[in-house]
This record gives structure tokens, C-alpha cells and sequence, in this order.
């Protein structure tokens, strides 16, 4: 029995969850047909979905003990390819539909908002403007965070959505703040074209992918350091 706001009612035992082992750019050279830059934005119109996209091992793990507890319904996962550094400690519990604060406070200058591989790139920017006297917070966001998006874009500081896709967190924010005043100061970095139309991404190595689509840790600062104005 589907219930409202709900894949199945509770006890259903028939969780679905859905794996991408190749999303954002970690097909690398596998050829445009292959990159995985526009599932989310698609399977996003599957009704009550849960698309999660993993940045770090600890947050894999954590992933799977919560989909174990059993009752999540449809969910579609997206985990890294390639070996990746640790983000989160040992301890991590996941939690859908929450963002987390991995560097940076209250001083930030601009926020860095990603998910995926992309964060591990977003903590290398941040390390980058450190060193040039600008304080950039990182925010690892593997499912949408309604909440901390709205109270991000209240605080009114400089936010940029890195993604190595075609603007999932982009696309969902603006969905969130329909009907706001604009969208403040939010600035997507990610795989559309200057024009915001959607493309097939050529073969290439990740650093390649990075550096065309200005998603390199020194893309990222530069595109932080025009929008302060620094």
C-alpha cells in the first residue's frame, strides 16, 4: 500500500536501492555516453526517490547501515569510482536530507557547497584561498539540505555550488527559494555550457574534465576570488 508522501507503508520490506558506480566524472575515459552528469537531474522526477551522492568511504559506510535499518523506500546512490581520500571520521552517521559543515564558520567569507567527488576538490579551493588571506567554509551536501541551503542563502555570504554534473544542488535550491527575492549570492559552478544548455562531456582525464568545466581547485578559487572581487 503506497501511502501518501511515502513509497510503501512501514514493515513494507521492499526497500529498492539503486547504485551509480560511475557518477560526476569518474568515468574519466570511458567517452560521453558514459558520464554520469545527468542521472540526478533525471531520476529526480522519479516520485519520493532519495538521491544520495558519496564523498568519502566513512559516509559509504554510514550510508549502508542506514539504508539496513530498513523502511527508505526508493533510493539511488551514487559512489565514487576511483580510490578517494577519508572526509569523515569513523564515527559518521548519515542522515537523508542533511549537509555537512567540513570546514570553515561563522568568518567565512564564501561558502564552497558539492557533493561527491566534487568535495574532496572543494577542500582543496578552500586550502588554496587560505593561503591568499580569504576564509572559504566547505559544505558536503550528499542529499539536498533544505534547511541549511535557505539559512546559507539568509546569511547572504558568497555561495558557490561546485558539481561535476549538470547542477542537481543547483537546479533544488532554486526549486527551494521559488518565490524568494532571487537567489541572493549563489554562483553554480558545474557541466551545463555558458548558455545553461546540457552537453555530451567528451573523453578526457579527470584533471582535463576538471580544468574545462572550471572545476579544479584553482578554477573554484578563481571563481571565488572574481565574485569578492579580490
Amino acid at each position: 500500500m503506497i501511502e501518501a508522501g511515502r513509497w510503501l507503508s512501514d514493515g513494507h520490506n521492499l526497500d529498492l536501492t539503486f547504485l551509480a558506480t560511475a557518477p560526476n566524472f569518474e568515468t574519466r575515459t570511458n567517452g560521453s555516453t558514459h558520464m554520469g552528469n545527468d542521472d540526478s537531474l533525471v531520476f529526480s522526477e522519479i516520485a519520493h526517490l532519495k538521491i544520495v551522492d558519496i564523498s568519502c568511504p566513512n559516509q559509504l559506510i554510514g550510508f549502508m547501515k542506514w539504508v539496513m535499518e530498513g523502511n527508505r523506500g526508493l533510493v539511488y546512490a551514487r559512489i565514487m569510482r576511483a580510490a578517494s581520500a577519508v572526509i569523515h571520521g569513523r564515527d559518521f552517521v548519515f542522515s537523508y536530507g542533511t549537509g555537512y559543515r567540513i570546514r570553515g564558520g561563522a568568518d567565512d567569507e564564501a561558502v564552497i557547497v558539492s557533493s561527491g567527488r566534487g568535495v574532496h576538490e572543494a577542500l582543496s579551493a578552500a586550502a588554496l584561498l587560505e593561503k591568499e588571506g580569504i576564509r572559504a567554509g566547505v559544505i558536503d551536501m550528499p542529499s539536498f539540505d533544505p534547511r541549511l541551503m535557505t539559512r546559507l542563502w539568509k546569511d547572504g555570504k558568497l555561495i558557490i555550488l561546485a558539481e561535476q554534473n549538470n547542477g542537481f544542488i543547483y537546479k533544488t535550491t532554486r526549486e527551494t527559494l521559488f518565490g524568494e527575492e532571487g537567489t541572493g549570492r549563489i554562483v553554480p559552478i558545474n557541466a551545463l555550457d555558458t548558455e545553461g544548455e546540457r552537453r555530451f562531456i567528451h573523453s578526457a582525464t579527470y584533471d582535463q574534465l576538471l580544468d574545462q568545466f572550471g572545476l579544479s581547485p584553482a578554477g573554484i578559487a578563481r571563481m571565488i576570488h572574481g565574485e569578492l572581487g579580490r
